[in-house]
């Protein structure tokens, strides 16, 4: 019987000590900072776009962080300078997700290097935000693209230029949509087309042109029509 007693006195004993620690637990745990990742390029040719926007995510995550954190923890950020090069977004994906183990990630500057680590952490489920200007057609479980595409610019764009425009002359605008590599004369016969002598393009690593005309430029000139 006092063996019996002895049993009911530890087991007493072990359940008021867990009531009495899951408090402390608890703030140990809320303690734990959420870590949020960055895969920027502070340095290389793309190092003065990366800037602003490295920028930008330390601010954010100050003032969340002045406010109290997020559920109560405070937001750690882990930043790797990729150096403009690709190879580095690659490893650098691997280490966010693998070795720091964040819970998410804000990165990539453009399309070439989103598609270098999007499938890395869409492999390891982990959140990514691509908040620049894109293409378009990503569509994943995890992932978000923040920026406008080409469809959404045009359709405000197109009306403005057409209501603003000088009477027969044209005038051309730039799209994040496609990389010049694929067609790199495009643009040249299209300006060609409509009489633009000199022009300028906006040089990024994907541009597509999008020519805009009044109707009675493009009557004047049927390589225009023909195009």
């Amino acid at each position: 019987m006092a063996r019996n007693r002895r049993e009911i006195l530890q087991s007493a004993a072990a359940m008021a000590t867990t009531v009495l620690a899951a408090p402390f637990i608890r703030r140990a745990e809320a303690a734990e900072p959420i870590k949020v990742g960055s895969l920027l390029d502070l340095s290389g040719p793309i190092g003065t776009s990366g800037q602003p926007m490295f920028d930008a995510i330390q601010l954010a995550v100050a003032e969340v962080n002045a406010g109290g954190g997020l559920l109560g923890r405070p937001i750690k950020l882990i930043n790797y300078n990729t150096q403009s090069t690709i190879q580095l977004y690659s490893q650098y994906a691997q280490q966010l997700a693998l070795k720091d183990r964040v819970a998410v990630v804000h990165g990539g500057i453009t399309s070439a290097s989103r598609e270098a680590i999007r499938p890395v952490f869409d492999r390891y489920r982990i959140l990514y935000f691509y908040n620049v200007l894109y293409e378009g057609g990503v569509c994943d479980r995890d992932i978000f693209c923040t920026g406008t595409t080409p469809a959404q610019t045009v359709n405000k764009l197109v009306p403005y230029a057409l209501k603003t425009v000088t009477c027969g002359r044209p005038i051309m605008t730039t799209s994040m949509a496609a990389s010049t590599a694929h067609n790199p004369g495009q643009a040249g016969r299209v300006f060609a087309a409509i009489g633009i002598v000199e022009t300028t393009v906006l040089e990024t690593t994907l541009v597509q042109t999008t020519v805009i005309a009044r109707s009675e430029a493009t009557k004047q000139s049927p390589a225009a029509r023909a195009y």
